[in-house]
């Protein structure tokens, strides 16, 4: 095996050891890689970097989302079979993808009474009837009865009156645009797709749903407790400890600001990837992943720091203060010396990431309530 390869190999195992329970550090994910490969041909140059091993896990975790987008759309066949009498059509983001960890899979039907759904359904799920709501399609409102289901995955069930189904079907779909699937459209889409789903050792149950962005940020995190900081300017320790303090000053001054709340939480992952420019790494790690503006905040602390110790020059502290977030940036800073205390308790990250997800998920609710409102 020539270096270059046996270096990606290591890489891609410690990527995947990293995304397993208990989540060791990168150093940790190497040596415990390193043994699977058994040579003496190993040189320096031959051990990865801890940014090439980020740049592996965010593949994978890729990769698991495509696995479960097609797990997804196998269920919603399924469920298409089960209920082939009310001409069910899938439509949504299992349709168009990608997913995330809280995607449901939603399902057009066409009967005349919700309960006879229901019945068809019998053993398959465990259903919720949710009541009528105003759907918009083709520019119009029309109602449907609601239905939760919970199988395999989350559906949302829409039952529309059967008079529907003819003015639905005409909707325009061409290969830019498609709105809505029938099983046989969707058998065959799972057909063209699957062969283009990368293969992957199979990820833990628990891991399984739960290739999103949360799951990028702890793997980041994690790697934070063996990073030991100057004992004057960071006599808490640890960096994760740090960083788990400053998110709980942040939740302190801004609790329903996810964007905030995550800058405080990921200020400093790149301290474990390059000790020599953590800032620039970590918005490297986090690209794609966060926000502009939560990556605005972790850009400009160390500014906003040297802002309120009289440090920073004229120039630029007119360009901070002409920022719409500007004050809320000089609170980060605050949160960030405030969270350097011993013995102070904290949250792990397993549970911070649960409270940024609930957050992340109950503003994604009341974005559809209040559209739903306004319809």
């Amino acid at each position: 095996m020539s270096h270059k390869k046996l270096r990606q190999h290591i890489a891609s195992e410690a990527a995947r050891l990293m995304c397993e329970p208990g989540q060791p550090g990168y150093d940790q994910a190497k040596r415990e890689a390193l043994r699977q490969f058994k040579t003496d041909r190993l040189r320096p140059q031959d051990f990865p970097t801890n940014l090439e091993i980020r740049e592996e896990i965010v593949a994978l975790a890729e990769v698991r989302q495509a696995k479960q987008l097609q797990a997804m759309r196998r269920e919603a066949l399924r469920m298409m079979h089960v209920l082939h009498r009310f001409h069910p059509r899938l439509v949504g983001s299992v349709l168009s993808g990608p997913v995330s960890a809280s995607s449901a899979i939603e399902l057009e039907v066409f009967g005349d009474e919700v309960e006879s759904v229901i019945a068809a359904i019998g053993g398959h799920g465990e259903t919720h009837p949710l009541g009528p709501r105003q759907i918009r399609k083709n520019d119009q409102l029309h109602k449907a009865d609601c239905i939760h289901l919970q199988s395999a995955y989350p559906f949302r069930l829409m039952v529309f009156v059967p008079e529907l189904f003819e003015s639905f079907s005409t909707d325009l779909q061409c290969e830019e645009v498609v709105d809505h699937a029938n099983s046989k459209q969707l058998a065959e889409m799972l057909a063209a797709t699957e062969r283009d789903v990368p293969a992957v050792p199979e990820p833990p149950l628990e891991l399984e749903n739960r290739a999103d962005r949360f799951e990028i940020y702890a793997t980041l995190l994690w790697p934070l407790e063996e990073v030991m900081q100057n004992s004057k300017s960071h006599p808490e320790g640890d960096a994760l400890y740090h960083s788990l303090q400053v998110y709980e000053q942040a939740r302190d001054q801004f609790p329903y600001d996810e964007e905030f709340l995550l800058a405080a939480l990921l200020h400093d992952v790149g301290k474990a990837i390059d000790p020599n420019d953590p800032v620039g790494a970590t918005l490297v790690a986090l690209e794609g992943w966060i926000t502009e503006r939560t990556a605005w905040f972790i850009e400009h602390q160390f500014q906003a720091t040297a802002y309120l110790d009289h440090e920073l020059g004229a120039r630029a502290r007119k360009r901070l203060e002409a920022s719409a977030d500007f004050e809320q940036l000089l609170s980060l800073v605050q949160c960030d010396r405030a969270g350097r205390e011993q013995g102070v308790a904290v949250p792990d990250v397993s549970e911070v990431l649960v409270q940024v997800r609930d957050l992340a998920a109950s503003f994604d609710g009341d974005a559809a309530a209040e559209g739903e409102q306004n319809e």
